[in-house]
């Protein structure tokens, strides 16, 4: 990786969040999640000095943070909602492209992004 201005995962996190709430609504839940793995992705390559590991899925991280993994999608309650367990987080992405994601540790919502059908997900 060529020198880049490192940050510290909770400022890449905040870009991350920063760029994909500057993009227009998703479609659909496979244009949100394709836009999670592109935009975290940049950040990543970008920021973390960490490079990637090609399986997109790795057992150690080594501190870079990587987008939802369909091997790890999970039925949710919430109607048409597939639920990703990562990590750290919890994130939520809804057949209409809203997407929610939400701190493993604290269940605190850190970023929400309604669908371009106008609706978001209430957990």
């Amino acid at each position: 990786m060529e020198d880049a201005p490192w940050m510290d995962i909770q400022e890449r996190l905040r870009l991350f969040y920063k760029r994909l709430g500057e993009l227009p609504p998703f479609k659909s839940h496979d244009h949100g999640l394709a836009e999670i793995e592109r935009v975290l992705t940049e950040v990543e390559d970008e920021h973390s000095g960490v490079e990637r590991d090609p399986s997109g899925m790795p057992a150690v991280t080594a501190g870079r943070m990587y987008p939802p993994h369909p091997a790890f999608a999970k039925e949710c309650d919430i109607p048409g909602v597939v639920l990703y367990v990562q990590k750290g987080h919890f994130t939520y992405i809804s057949e209409g492209g809203a997407i929610l994601i939400r701190n493993r540790k604290t269940l605190i919502v850190e970023f929400e992004k309604v669908g371009s059908d106008g609706r978001g997900i209430q957990p």
